[in-house]
């Protein structure tokens, strides 16, 4: 698909190419910074949703108690009360029609709530990442993260906080 033909409006914002350019730039010209590659493996598969129309109510089946009163027969569940007991569960983004988007939203408020990046104004999937001594720059492009920095602790701190939330590979 290509941008102007097949559609006017990216739902999820990602760093285009000459933000990517002028990123690699200003890495080029600071010989102490490194540049980290991140890939996000369980994109697009996450269930971590707080918003209640990402959830979903469903009766159980009526095997569903036969099968659970097996498996944990210390907790048994009333088969004759079946139609009153159902599963809350969460829907995975993943095939939904905003799943780039969900996705963009669900990274977008790990990297601000959590890391305390700030998103660059001037292009999108580009944030920045000060601490007293470092100013990173971190490139999205759907599930996959450009990190530049010169303080391989920063790098570290957010692989360990991605971990808590998601599968990855660098």
């Amino acid at each position: 698909m290509i941008w102007g033909i097949h559609y006017m409006i990216s739902y999820a914002p990602i760093a285009d190419i000459m933000s990517l350019r002028v990123l690699i730039s200003i890495i080029a010209t600071q010989s102490t910074t490194l540049l980290y590659g991140i890939d996000v493996t369980s994109s697009f598969q996450s269930n971590i949703f707080t918003y209640i129309n990402k959830r979903h109510i469903i009766r159980l089946p009526v095997f569903y108690t036969t099968w659970y009163n097996s498996k944990w027969p210390r907790h048994k569940l009333d088969p004759s009360q079946t139609k009153n007991y159902v599963l809350q569960t969460a829907r995975s983004i993943q095939g939904t029609k905003d799943a780039g988007r969900d996705w963009f939203i669900l990274l977008d408020k790990f990297f601000q709530s959590t890391m305390h990046m700030v998103p660059a104004t001037v292009t999108k999937g580009i944030y920045i990442w000060k601490t007293s001594t470092t100013t990173s720059y971190l490139a999205l492009a759907t599930a996959d993260i450009l990190l530049a920095t010169s303080n391989h602790q920063q790098y570290t701190h957010l692989c360990e906080k991605l971990h808590q939330y998601f599968d990855y590979t660098t």
